[in-house]
């Protein structure tokens, strides 16, 4: 099977607008599904059985006239019979074959009436929060064409596959479908672990859950003889994000459920490790519990520098970090560099936060946002800190992962002149959107959400900071475009 072969199911797509399918290829198509060569073998074995069985009663279908009641009668029971056995074996055999924990459960078939009542409701969402830029007017324009090629009912995950689909056409991190998110995938994930779990380092592959066992931290490059790049780059499609490569961190980070949400793998995988072709489980059952990742973690090397890496600016995150300034003696304490270099963003209070207590209260907020139509000017906290004390330097590193709040976050650093930024430019802007609202569609009950906020960014002359323009570092270092 060619890689192009395995695109999910679609429905309704540009090309379809412009060629139809006759009537004569429709049959041919539905033929060759019910009648490939395993169900084929299987089905004439079947016949042969029960033709055996039978063996009193003669079957001569060439040379007994079709007119004879017994023969015609015969021949039909064993038909029959024989197809009710078939379907019988292939799924005594599909059971057999698949995980002995599903990926998802049964999944309710859903009406095309609902759907088209879900779609409704999506673009009525997206319509009282209107952008009227390009990719705002494209995605409202496929979610009509959806609707009104949506004559039958589709599965949960057919749908789902369709609403990531026109959502991923916004190009922002923040508006999406989010598989993470999922009733099916949160029901999962606490039953079972993921061996497949990857993150990348300039262009290569590695596992990385605990799951792979001996496998951890291996190069990967190909699974089921698909090339993994392309595979990345195929999920990205149906993955929410403002840039390529935001999108590509997003399909990454759902990996091991999008294998087989877009593509029905969710059995054994054969992958090629460090060029060599092994054997591997796609999930296992989870038997321990995994420690909770920390969205703020802080290291001390000496006595004079501290290393805070923030994965995620979060109210939790602030308050691990004034847990930790409560245990510590910051006497000697010289630099503090804080790491935004794989930060996708957060709360924008919690920034607002981080920066007045880091920077002494001696931050100005070079940005407003806009909810509903009005302005928002955030003033940020009067938490006081015990840093305040303390004569040290602030050190930022950023890069081609840093978007959203910790691309905010950078740019006020870099206005206030707070400290030296090193590392890559932003792979987001500071002007984005934010404030994402969660919701289900009524009837499929997909978990949807859309950004409410458009954050405009300036600088300390006035002039607005581009949606497209990156917060670039003072001092430029390598830093991977790696999760």
């Amino acid at each position: 099977m060619k890689l192009n072969t395995i695109v999910p199911f679609r429905i309704g797509t540009e090309a379809e607008s412009t060629q139809t399918t006759s009537g004569r290829e429709r049959l041919y198509g539905l033929l060759k599904v019910a009648f490939d060569r395993p169900r084929l073998v299987i089905f004439g074995v079947n016949i042969l059985l029960l033709s055996f069985l039978f063996k009193d009663t003669p079957i001569v279908l060439f040379s007994t006239p079709w007119d004879s009641p017994l023969v015609l009668h015969q021949c039909l029971n064993i038909l029959l019979d024989a197809a009710v056995i078939t379907v019988l074996c292939l799924g005594v055999f599909r059971f057999l074959k698949r995980s002995h924990i599903p990926l998802l459960g049964d999944l309710n078939h859903i009406d095309a009436s609902m759907l088209r009542m879900d779609i409704d409701y999506l673009v009525e969402r997206l319509q009282r929060y209107p952008r009227k830029n390009l990719q705002w007017e494209s995605c409202i324009a496929s979610l009509q064409y959806l609707q009104s090629r949506t004559k039958a009912g589709l599965s949960q995950r057919e749908f789902a596959i369709q609403i990531a689909e026109k959502l991923s056409q916004l190009k922002d991190g923040h508006s999406g479908l989010d598989w993470d998110q999922q009733d099916f995938f949160q029901d999962m994930s606490q039953r079972a672990l993921f061996p497949l779990e990857l993150r990348s380092d300039r262009g290569r592959y590695f596992l990385v859950s605990e799951a792979a066992g001996q496998y951890k931290d291996r190069e990967i490059t190909r699974i089921n003889g698909y090339d993994l790049d392309q595979l990345v780059s195929l999920m990205a499609r149906f993955s929410r994000g403002d840039t390529e490569v935001d999108r590509k961190r997003q399909a990454l980070r759902n990996f091991p459920v999008l294998l087989f949400i877009l593509y029905g793998m969710d059995d054994d995988f054969s992958v090629v490790l460090d060029r060599e072709e092994i054997q591997i489980a796609g999930i296992v059952r989870n038997l321990s519990t995994t420690e909770a990742q920390y969205d703020c973690q802080i290291t001390q090397s000496g006595a004079d520098q501290l290393h805070i890496k923030i994965n995620n600016f979060s109210i939790k995150s602030l308050g691990h970090f004034g847990d930790y300034l409560a245990t510590v003696d910051l006497t000697e304490l010289d630099t503090i560099l804080i790491d935004l270099s794989h930060c996708s963003g957060g709360k924008l209070q919690a920034v607002c936060d981080w920066l007045h207590i880091l920077s002494k209260g001696n931050c100005h907020y070079y940005f407003s946002t806009k909810l509903d139509g009005k302005p928002l000017h955030f003033e940020g906290s009067d938490l006081s800190s015990r840093l305040w004390e303390l004569d040290y330097e602030l050190v930022l590193k950023i890069g081609p992962n840093t978007f959203s709040a910790a691309a905010i976050f950078a740019h006020l650093f870099k206005q206030n002149a707070i400290g030296k930024i090193y590392g890559s430019a932003t792979g987001g802007s500071a002007s984005c959107t934010g404030n994402p609202q969660a919701f289900d569609l009524p009837y499929s009950r997909l978990r949807c959400h859309l950004a409410t906020t458009q954050i405009i960014a300036y600088t300390a002359g006035g002039r607005a900071i581009s949606p497209n323009q990156s917060i670039t570092p003072d001092v430029y270092i390598d830093v991977a475009e790696g999760i």
